[in-house]
Parts: C-alpha cells; sequence; structure tokens
C-alpha cells in the first residue's frame, strides 16, 4: 500500500501573505496533517519544486533564518519517509497511526524510561533475575546523569565510558560494571530494533564497544576433604525451637546440611536444592534439569543424601525442602530463593569461624570442592563435567585449572628430584607434614 509524503502551505487567517508549513500524509485515501513550526510567506513556498524560497530582497537575518527552515525541512521529511518505509515492513498501518508515532519519536524516547519498561516486560515472562539486572542497571544510570533522564539518541560511547569510570570510582567490582553494561546494552539494542529512528547516525558506533561487557575471574575456592568431614561433625549449638518438629530455615544446622547436600549432589546449586521436589526422585536416584543451563543431571541415593532429605521432607508439602513451600507465583519464588541464599551464605561465614576454615564459605564452594576432589581422584574431566551441569568441558577445565594444582606440585617435585640434591628436598618435604 503505497503512503504519500508531502509538504502543504497553509495560509494563515489572521495575517495575510503568511502561513505555516504541514506535514501531509495520505495512506488508504485518508488524510492527516502534522503542523511544523516553519512560518514563511506565499513567496517564500514553492509548491511545485516542494522547498523554501529564499528572496534575495530579504534581510540577512531572514536569508539565514530561511536557510535554517530549509535544512531542518530536509531533515524532517527525510525522518518521515525513513519512519514509513519502517511501519510499511512492520504490517499495515493509518495516516493517523503514522501522526502519533511520528510525534511520539520527535518527542524522543527517554533511555532509563525504556529499560524500566523492559524490566516490567521480563518480569511478565517471569524473567526477574534478568529484569532484577535491568533495574538496577536504570537506577545507577539514572544516578549517574543526575536523576534527570536522557533521550536515546543521546547515547553515546564517550557518556557511556563516562558511566564506566562513575562505577568504577565508587568501588563496584569489574563483574558489577559488566553486569549493568551488559543490561543497559540490551536495553539499548532493543530499543534501536524496536525503531532505528531513535537511534542517531553519531550513535551507531556501538556506544558499549569500550567498555567491559565479560565476565572477570573470580578466585575459585574449594576445602578439602578433612573439612567436608569437620562440617558433618561439627555441633552446632543453637536455641531450641519453639516446637520439636519445627523447622528453622534460618538456623545454622540448616544451612550446613545444604552444604553438605550440594557437596553429596555433585554440587548441586542453591537455586536447584530449593526448587527440588519429589517428582525428581525416581528409583533411587536424583533426577532434574539445571536451572541455569536445562543440562539433565541424575544422582544416585546414597544414605548421607537420605538422612538430609528425611531430616526435610514433609508429606503436607511437594518440595523437599522448606524453601518454597506455602509459595504459589514465580515472583514470590524467586523472592524467597533470594532471600533464602542470602541467608545462607551469612550462616556459612560464621560456620566456617566456628569450624576453623580459613576460606571464606559460600554456597559456591561446595561445588567447586566437588570438582576439585574429583579432580584429584582422576576423575575425567568429561565425568566431571556431565556431573556438574555444565553446558561443555571449557566451563569444567576452568574449574579445575583454578582449584587444583596438586598435580602440578607432583610434576614440579619429581623434576626437581633429579636436579636437587635428595636431602634438601628431604626437608622441604618435611616442612611440608608440618
Amino acid at each position: 500500500m503505497k503512503t504519500t509524503l508531502k509538504i502543504r502551505y497553509l495560509a494563515s487567517r489572521c495575517n495575510a501573505g503568511y502561513g505555516a508549513l504541514t506535514l501531509q500524509i495520505t495512506r488508504h485515501r485518508e488524510t492527516r496533517s502534522i503542523l511544523t513550526s516553519y512560518r514563511v510567506s506565499f513567496a517564500e513556498w514553492d509548491e511545485d519544486r516542494q522547498g523554501i524560497v529564499i528572496p534575495e530582497n530579504a534581510s540577512p537575518e531572514r536569508q539565514k533564518e530561511l536557510a535554517s527552515f530549509a535544512r531542518k525541512l530536509k531533515k524532517d521529511m527525510h525522518f518521515a519517509i525513513s519512519l514509513a518505509e519502517s511501519m510499511e515492513t512492520q504490517g499495515d498501518y493509518s495516516s493517523q497511526d503514522f501522526v502519533s508515532h511520528f510525534r511520539e519519536l520527535q518527542q524522543g524516547q527517554l533511555f532509563c524510561d525504556y529499560v524500566n519498561r523492559k524490566a516490567e516486560s521480563l518480569r511478565a515472562a517471569n524473567r526477574f533475575g534478568t529484569a532484577h539486572a535491568y533495574q538496577f542497571a536504570a537506577v545507577s544510570f539514572l544516578k549517574f546523569l543526575g536523576n534527570k533522564d536522557i533521550r536515546i539518541e543521546k547515547i553515546t560511547s564517550i557518556l557511556i565510558k563516562s558511566f564506566e569510570h562513575y562505577l568504577q570510582t565508587n568501588n563496584k567490582s569489574k563483574n558489577t560494571i559488566s553486569c549493568y553494561m551488559r543490561s543497559l546494552r540490551a536495553a539499548y539494542n532493543a530499543a534501536n530494533g524496536e525503531n532505528k529512528l531513535w537511534v542517531s547516525k553519531k550513535s551507531q558506533e556501538k556506544p558499549f564497544a569500550d567498555v567491559f561487557t565479560g565476565n572477570a575471574k573470580t578466585e575459585k575456592r574449594a576445602i578439602s576433604a578433612q573439612c567436608i568431614i569437620n562440617l558433618a561433625g561439627i555441633k552446632l549449638e543453637e536455641p531450641e525451637k519453639k516446637m520439636e518438629k519445627e523447622v528453622d530455615i534460618h538456623s545454622l544446622n540448616f544451612s550446613r546440611d545444604l552444604f553438605l547436600f550440594s557437596f553429596y549432589t555433585q554440587g548441586m546449586s542453591f537455586t536447584d536444592m530449593a526448587n527440588l521436589k519429589r517428582e525428581n526422585i525416581e528409583e533411587r536416584v536424583i533426577k532434574y534439569y539445571r536451572k541455569k543451563t536445562g543440562q539433565p543431571i541424575i544422582i544416585e541415593m546414597e544414605d548421607c543424601i537420605k538422612e538430609i532429605l528425611k531430616r526435610y521432607s514433609s508429606p503436607a508439602s511437594n518440595y523437599l525442602f522448606p524453601i518454597l513451600r506455602e509459595t504459589d507465583d514465580e515472583h514470590s519464588k524467586w523472592l524467597k530463593t533470594n532471600f533464602a541464599l542470602s541467608q545462607y551464605n551469612k550462616n556459612l561465614k560464621k560456620i566456617a569461624i566456628r569450624t576453623g576454615i580459613d576460606v571464606h564459605l559460600t554456597g559456591y564452594v561446595s561445588r567447586h570442592s566437588w570438582a576439585s576432589l574429583a579432580s584429584q581422584e582422576g576423575i575425567p574431566i568429561a565425568t566431571i563435567s556431565r556431573g556438574m551441569g555444565h553446558e561443555s568441558e571449557k566451563t569444567t577445565r576452568i574449574y579445575i585449572s583454578q582449584l587444583d594444582f596438586s598435580d602440578v606440585r607432583r610434576a614440579n617435585r619429581q623434576i626437581l628430584s633429579r636436579i636437587v640434591l635428595p636431602s634438601v628436598m628431604e626437608q622441604g618435604r618435611m616442612s611440608l607434614r608440618r
């Protein structure tokens, strides 16, 4: 369906010989007009050429003003043609649809407002983690802007680089900065995909190209088999519960048992533990799909696993652990999981102190420990990868390479034994034993 765009001269009823220029659109034989701010005389407009005429006898000021009108009018016309082409690819539309969209775009789309609306859409799709990241990124960016939102077309590489520096000076970690930048970049690209007219040519240089959007390597922590044994055996004295059978999900004992359960089940993540249900137990095995990667995992039901499940499972609930019980909607589940995870990690710090573990103990340490100990036992990388639900062995190799240096130490000792005097090597071994 053809769309016709023209500039028309609209004569003024109050000022004879003068009028306003209007953008006229015709589609489906329906015509609508958009009034511009350009005021010209009848002699300063050429209808056939669709252009402004600059009279020689006009004052220098008027000539300059008309030249500015001509440049802006050409830009507006190009904008209108691009908008018509864009709307054509998205389906049918009316001339009134065009007018509404044109006015909206001319006013400009505010960036932080757009990011927040994307966050709302993500929440509606039950993607609460991503929505949370978008929202925090928008709040931080708006604070950087002095609480004054900015139009999307004003987003430039210089501005984004300045935002990165602002985050660095506020002691944000590299991974936090990366999370913010990835969220804002995704929203920016989505806006560009929805309507390229929101993005100026200057900002098409990819404003997020020069900032960090990767994953910074963090220290992978693991504890020894003896530490696991000590954790399982330590008595954590806590205040008596009001009811004998009541389970306190905020207790140190519950956090300790979750940590051990995670280790016993090949490093199961906290989210996967929280979502475990009775239906995941089939013929003496636990079967589930890892929430993060979707990888299927099967775990043999060893006695240590059964003991913990027996301690916390309830006939009144389908969930094996009392984290998401009496929770219906997905948003409440997400909120409860994150709150429980925060309490879990706080308790693990206290447990580490009581147990004498000099490692920053978190839920992920159980996962790293299982990978490290499996490697020390000579278990193939492919097997460890499947057990942990990694999408590729590359991820598992990163785990192992950062956790387990025992094979490197053995290799170095073997090499040095051929060079260094045996007595020196024996002294080194004695010091190691101490």
